[in-house]
């Protein structure tokens, strides 16, 4: 009986075993399907971490850029020769080399700073003219204000005449410094008329230089003219005469009075445009002098500057072609 107890416990002890590693077995089957999960984390957290040195070397690359720019630097101090190029004043290029070709700057005239050019003295300037404000004007002639300038070339000075170059333009004013041109052609028709003097009269000495030179106050002396042609479209006055030396004197000039104007009073104002106002100089005398007031009925107006009027000469070329018919009338009078 005993020894059936005691096998009955060795095989419940041996079964306890089994029982005990058929769980064990179970239990170990199920273990790794539920512990597979957290494995796995751990598994990436070992991935993980390498990283981190990945990172490191990384960030390694960013320094040589930032020592790059050192690199960089050398062309800047590269680029400080130009400031030691020659400054103002003619210094040499840096090195002391003269500038390329030696040849000195254009127009031969010395650079900056005074220095000659290439080859030592100075250039005058183009044209062989000396310095300004030295030597005279090409052709020796002197400075403007001087004695009378030569022709260009050095030639001499032409011969004056009473103080008058013969070859220059007329002057305006009453003195052209000509002959008095030959009277115009005229049909007859056209009368010119004063009630201060009658043809070939003595003018009172109100309007001539006789009463200018007696200190008297004089004025234009009145005039009327009439048989001026139809178709006139303005007239001209014009009143002249020899000076004592023979030269042409214009002592007054209208010139665009109005094709309706047949007279004008004493001290005539205010008609047709005056080239030269009525003038009587109180110089010149003692002689006879002789006057001429001509009228020219024109057939169209003059356009003319004011300097054109003033001049007799320019007058009468802008009245060519335009002259329809002349009347005058002429007078005298003496000078003590």
């Amino acid at each position: 009986m005993k020894r059936q107890t005691k096998f009955l416990w060795v095989v419940i002890g041996i079964l306890a075993v089994l029982a005990l590693l058929v769980m064990a077995g179970g239990c170990a089957s199920n273990a790794p399907a539920t512990t597979a999960a957290p494995t796995k984390p751990v598994a990436t957290v070992a991935t993980t971490t390498p990283p981190p040195p990945t990172t490191t070397t990384t960030a390694a690359p960013p320094p040589p850029p930032t020592s790059a720019p050192p690199v960089s630097a050398p062309p800047t101090s590269a680029a400080a020769p130009k400031p030691s190029a020659p400054a103002a004043g003619g210094a040499p290029p840096a090195g002391g080399a003269p500038p390329a070709g030696g040849a000195p700057p254009a127009g031969g005239a010395p650079p900056a700073g005074g220095a000659p050019p290439a080859g030592g003295a100075a250039q005058p300037p183009a044209g062989g003219a000396p310095p300004a404000g030295g030597a005279p004007p090409a052709g020796g002639a002197p400075p403007a204000g001087g004695a009378a300038q030569p022709p260009a070339g050095g030639g001499e000075a032409p011969a004056l005449v009473d103080g008058v170059d013969p070859n220059a333009p007329p002057p305006p004013g009453p003195n052209t410094g000509k002959a008095i041109p030959a009277a115009p052609k005229s049909s007859g028709k056209l009368v010119v008329t004063s009630t201060a003097v009658k043809e070939a009269g003595n003018m009172p000495d109100t309007y001539t230089r006789t009463g200018a030179k007696a200190g008297l106050t004089t004025v234009s002396p009145p005039i009327a003219w009439s048989g001026a042609p139809a178709d006139t479209k303005s007239f001209v006055l014009i009143l002249n005469g020899p000076s004592l030396e023979g030269l042409e004197e214009v002592q007054w000039l209208l010139y665009n009075i109005p094709a309706t104007t047949t007279s004008l009073p004493e001290a005539a104002k205010g008609v047709g445009t005056a080239g030269v106002a009525f003038i009587t100089p109180a110089e010149g005398g003692p002689g006879d002098f002789k006057k001429t007031i001509t009228i020219y009925a024109l057939s169209a107006n003059l356009t003319l500057t004011p300097a054109d009027s003033a001049d007799v000469t320019k007058v009468r070329a802008a009245m060519e072609g335009k002259i329809l018919d002349t009347g005058s009338l002429n007078y005298g009078f003496t000078i003590g």
